[in-house]
């Protein structure tokens, strides 16, 4: 079976991860002939620019490198401004994949391949489209999700569904986890459906569209997002129930932004654990103390219905067990 050139969109780690899966599997009939991903940013204290996890990987493997910002969006070839790339045009370009690349694709850019672009999406859309499908199912106390491989068009994660598969979500799950899980999910739905282009070819005329009236959509990450207030903690602490206005500003905004006015609220203790959960590891979680230090919950444990914080680690200060925190803190008692 001839390959198809495959032109690759990603960027952080667990997309370079799903590409090193292409480029080792040997029954995928595909050759990644280009990679497109963000630009190299500027790193840590002395801002050194760092190429993204892809690029990191293309780049060991000898594949062409380029940014968006690089490819000409005037039809009708589309071709790279460099003439050391292949031009990215339909003679070219059989097929272009797309996993967490984390930019906007323009519209004639999606009909410079020929059979068209994919996306793998980590939900079962048409809920949680967008930047965070795997964060918000945790920090919403979800128990299913899975994964989407669709043909993309020019609306966000809008196209027609190549193929689904749902996944449930186990009660212990981090967002680490649940990531590397639903990638594994992706990359079997890609090469099965990679092999069906390449024999019999998909009627993408007849792939069932989404139900666009009941998406739902999610939004990237800020340091901020795992703010959770003091009384909150306090009543997690002491297993209590909530009001809708006490829910993290996170959980808020999701609610708002898609008109969901049934949320069944959950008790504090389970609130915080799966905002932990889902932005473990960045941003995590924290809360403020009075005197305005903030206070980093390093981990943490649901027994029963009871959480049990066990590390934390108070601004200028290094972690320590939150047991041996509550002690030195007498005067700031989280439980009453």
């Amino acid at each position: 079976m001839k390959k198809l050139r495959l032109a690759y969109f990603g960027s952080p780690d667990f997309s370079a991860e799903f590409l090193e899966k292409i480029l080792a599997d040997t029954h995928v009939p595909v050759e990644v002939v280009l990679v497109v991903t963000q630009e190299d940013k500027p790193v840590g204290r002395s801002q050194t620019l760092t190429p993204s996890p892809v690029k990191t990987v293309a780049t060991n493997h000898n594949i062409p490198v380029t940014y968006i910002s690089m490819l000409s969006t005037l039809p009708p070839t589309l071709s790279l401004r460099t003439s050391t790339l292949p031009p990215f045009h339909p003679s070219t370009i059989d097929l272009a994949l797309v996993f967490a690349y984390g930019r906007i694709i323009k519209p004639d850019l999606l009909r410079a391949s020929k059979h068209g672009f994919w996306n793998v999406h980590l939900s079962l859309l048409p809920q949680f489209r967008g930047a965070s499908p795997t964060v918000y199912p945790l920090i919403l106390g979800a128990d299913q999700t899975g994964v989407s491989l669709m043909l993309m068009d020019e609306e966000m994660d809008h196209g027609p569904i190549i193929e689904q598969q749902s996944y449930p979500i186990s009660a212990i799950q981090t967002n680490v986890q649940l990531l590397k899980d639903l990638a594994t999910i992706g990359y079997t739905l890609f090469a099965e459906n990679v092999k069906k282009l390449g024999q019999e070819g998909i009627d993408y005329a007849s792939l069932p569209v989404q139900n666009h009236a009941t998406a739902t959509f999610t939004r990237p990450l800020t340091k901020d997002d795992g703010f959770i207030e003091l009384s909150l903690v306090k009543k997690a602490l002491r297993n209590e129930r909530v009001q809708s206005q006490e829910l993290p500003l996170i959980i808020q905004q999701y609610l708002g932004r898609n008109n969901i006015t049934e949320y069944p609220i959950p008790y504090a203790s389970h609130i915080v654990y799966n905002m932990f959960r889902g932005l473990h590891p960045w941003p995590g979680i924290w809360t403020q103390m009075p005197d305005g230090k903030r206070l980093k919950i390093l981990s943490v444990v649901l027994e029963k219905q009871d959480l049990v914080i066990e590390t934390v680690q108070l601004e200028g200060k290094k972690p320590v067990s939150f047991e041996q925190f509550a002690r030195a803190y007498q005067l700031i008692s989280l439980t009453s």
